[in-house]
Order: structure tokens, then C-alpha cells, then sequence
């Protein structure tokens, strides 16, 4: 299933996203983040979080730009440097805006996976910008 993009200005997208229980993480849940990788394809997105397509929850799926999908629930971002490099991005939310944007060239992205399982992976370059937006 291919959801519709919220656009700026929208209410869902001024909310602090929620935190997701692990009583969520269940088949339905697992669906919904197939649902959301699938939409960030048909849209030529490269990243897209929960509340773009209207659900105020702290998840993003994303593409690091090889090919490996990851489905991130509940991120938690720790720049381990403090080199950074610019990226020029856009946000399917702000349709035709693109701008250069300076993040952290390496960080920690702690998370749970989509059954659940705590994953501490190093985020460099492209994915390291994806991990960040």
C-alpha cells in the first residue's frame, strides 16, 4: 500500500512524534514499515519517517544509498564527530525544495528494529545523512 505524503504545514508533521511500545512491534506493525519502504520508493524518496504519511510515531525507513533498506524505531543519534559534510536534500513533505544541508560525517544510530531487537550500527557518509534528517 502507497500512503499520501502530508505537506508542510500540516498538523501531524508539527507534532513531537511518540515513541513506539514493544507491545506495537507485531505483524501489523512489521506491514505498516513494508508500507512506508514501499511508499519512499514510489515517491523517489531516499528516507521517510512516520509522520510524513501521517502517523506520529518515532520511526523512519530509509535507503543508505546501497540498496539496504533499514526500518528504525525509536532512534537515538550520537555524533561521533565533529567533521561534517553537506548533502544537498529535499523532503517529500516540501515537494520541489532542495538545499545543502551540513550533518555529522559519522554517528551512532541506536534503534529496535522491526521485531523488536536493539541494533547499534556507525552511520558514515549518505547513511550517516539519512540517520540524521
Amino acid at each position: 500500500m502507497v500512503y499520501e505524503i502530508k505537506r508542510y504545514g500540516e498538523e501531524v508533521l508539527k507534532r513531537i512524534a511518540k515513541e513506539v511500545e514493544l507491545n506495537e512491534i507485531n505483524d501489523e506493525f512489521r506491514k505498516f514499515l513494508d508500507d512506508m519502504v514501499e511508499t519512499m520508493y514510489e515517491t523517489d524518496g531516499v528516507g521517510l519517517a512516520a509522520p510524513q504519511v501521517g502517523v506520529s510515531k518515532r520511526v523512519f525507513v530509509c535507503d543508505d544509498g546501497n540498496g539496504v533498506v533499514r526500518k528504525v524505531i525509536n532512534p537515538i543519534v550520537v555524533p561521533l564527530t565533529e567533521e561534517t559534510q553537506e548533502f544537498e536534500e529535499g523532503c517529500l513533505s516540501v515537494p520541489g525544495i532542495y538545499k545543502k544541508v551540513e550533518r555529522p560525517k559519522r554517528v551512532l544510530l541506536k534503534y529496535l528494529n522491526e521485531n523488536g531487537e536493539e541494533v547499534e550500527e556507525i552511520a558514515e557518509n549518505f547513511f550517516s545523512c539519512c540517520s540524521t534528517t
